[in-house]
């Protein structure tokens, strides 16, 4: 059994089943709803062999599900390669981005981890994404990026946070 200050008594051992890892705070949008405040890399954020040491971790744990996401989660250089490492363990692995300015490089780093869940944030139609999102022609990128992940075969789904503008 497993008691501190922080946890109740647990019969089992804790582990963390869900998890989701904010890999950055590196973004190229400015959303009103934005908890974190992404914008800019936090200073020192982690590099790749510290990311892959953490995913280590979190598989050894048992984590079971990782949703990876920023800031922008395709701003991480290194991102896929943490996917992949979760994916090739058993660990039910996804990403949500917002999908802007999404290209061939990120679809292959999407089939390279192994990936097949994406999340893309759409917040509303067109006119009030773009002002949730302070970015004009946002609505369309994502909008652009869900057709490309179908067409290369992926299953990509939405994620909206509710507003009054929307």
């Amino acid at each position: 059994m497993i008691h501190n200050d922080f946890y109740p008594v647990f019969d089992v051992p804790y582990y963390p089943k869900y998890a989701t890892w904010e890999m950055t705070l590196r973004c190229n949008m400015n959303c009103l709803h934005c908890g974190s405040r992404a914008g800019k890399s936090r200073l020192n954020e982690l590099n790749e062999s510290e990311c892959l040491n953490i995913a280590q971790q979190l598989i050894d744990m048992g984590n079971e599900h990782i949703t990876l996401i920023g800031g922008e989660i395709f701003l991480v250089p290194h991102w896929y390669k943490v996917a992949k490492k979760f994916v090739s363990s058993g660990v039910d692995t996804n990403i949500i981005t917002n999908g802007y300015n999404v290209g061939d490089k990120q679809i292959f780093e999407l089939k390279e981890s192994g990936i097949n869940d994406v999340g893309v944030s759409i917040d509303g139609m067109e006119k009030n994404h773009d002002i949730i999102r302070n970015r004009k022609g946002s609505f369309k990128s994502a909008i652009g990026t869900i057709k490309k992940l179908k067409t290369c075969g992926f299953c990509p789904g939405v994620a909206t946070t509710i507003l009054d503008l929307n």
